[in-house]
């Protein structure tokens, strides 16, 4: 049989914590990208509508769209 092999501890604590950064990237990414779009969406009521939309108006204008 072969022996099994493992991973040193630096090795994969290093492994953890490069993992652990790309994704709070990921996610941050993600997370900004849906910002800029709600704000899009809110600039595009407030401009349809006249006057300064609450989130409500907001969720209700993407809906409709």
């Amino acid at each position: 049989m072969r022996k099994k092999r493992k991973l040193k501890t630096w090795v994969r604590v290093t492994l953890t914590i490069l993992l652990t950064i790309i994704i709070g990237l990921i996610l941050g990414l993600i997370f900004k990208k849906g910002v800029d779009d709600f704000e899009e969406l809110a600039r595009q009521c407030d401009q349809d509508r006249g006057y300064t939309c609450s989130y409500y108006d907001v969720r209700q204008y993407s809906l409709g769209k």
